[in-house]
């Protein structure tokens, strides 16, 4: 979970709710900038944005995307965003980008805890777009490269995470696709491994060159709406577009 992020005079608080809990805090501060995460290497992209001339909004934006890679036990492009930010001159907004219900969903058929049935329309990403492009500066593929980054090339596991994923095994051992990601060699990945995540990295690489047009619209939507139905989930592409 994202805590805080301030640069000069403006100042984004972030509600991720993606997860319920968040382990530890990791922080970054110098004279004209502070972010602070939940994980070192979403806490390292929103740092490396500002020194790349970025702002509080490319930080936070960089940070939070880095954590659907890097933690995905936690946080995840499935999920959803709600935002409170005031920019340079003092002006406060609010982003609610919460999780909507698919219009063909039936209570009567999503009694599991998890599963197909229980997947909504995912708003973190639009909202985290819009955010940027409320005030953010650098292109969306510096903001995203770290991220990118991390899916395509991997990075080292950490021993919370290893031990989050682990005690969501059985569930993960339910689904092809969970499976497919989240294991190698029936194994589940441990801490210190490297995790990469290609499939991941095009979805991001899709979503910096296209500003969500095909997480929503397009490729990833289609596969999206066709690997849920046909795990007896209710999202559409109808869904997904509006």
């Amino acid at each position: 979970m994202i805590k805080k992020v301030t640069m000069k005079k403006s100042i984004i608080l972030v509600v991720l709710f993606l997860s319920l809990y968040s382990y530890g805090q990791q922080k970054i501060d110098s004279a004209s900038s502070i972010i602070a995460s939940a994980n070192p290497y979403a806490t390292k992209a929103g740092e490396a944005m500002y020194e790349k001339g970025g702002n509080a909004y490319d930080a936070i934006t960089a940070a939070a995307f880095t954590l659907s890679v890097v933690e995905p036990s936690m946080s995840g492009l499935g999920g959803r965003l709600q935002v409170i930010h005031r920019n340079a001159k003092g002006k406060i907004k609010g982003l609610d980008a919460t999780t909507q219900v698919p219009e063909k969903f039936n209570p009567a058929e999503a009694k599991e805890d998890d599963g197909y049935t229980t997947i909504g329309v995912p708003g973190v990403v639009k909202g985290l777009l819009e955010l940027h492009q409320a005030g953010g500066v650098l292109p969306l593929e510096v903001v995203l490269g770290p991220a990118i980054d991390y899916a395509k090339n991997g990075f080292q596991l950490l021993t919370d995470e290893a031990d989050r994923i682990k005690s969501a095994k059985k569930e993960l051992e339910l689904f092809p696709s969970t499976k497919k990601h989240f294991f190698k060699n029936d194994s589940l990945f441990k801490g210190g491994e490297v995790f990469a995540q290609p499939t991941l990295a095009s979805t991001l690489e899709e979503i910096a060159s296209d500003k969500g047009k095909s997480f929503y619209q397009g490729t990833t939507a289609v596969n999206l709406s066709k690997e849920i139905q046909t795990g007896g989930g209710s999202l559409t592409l109808t869904d997904l577009a509006n």
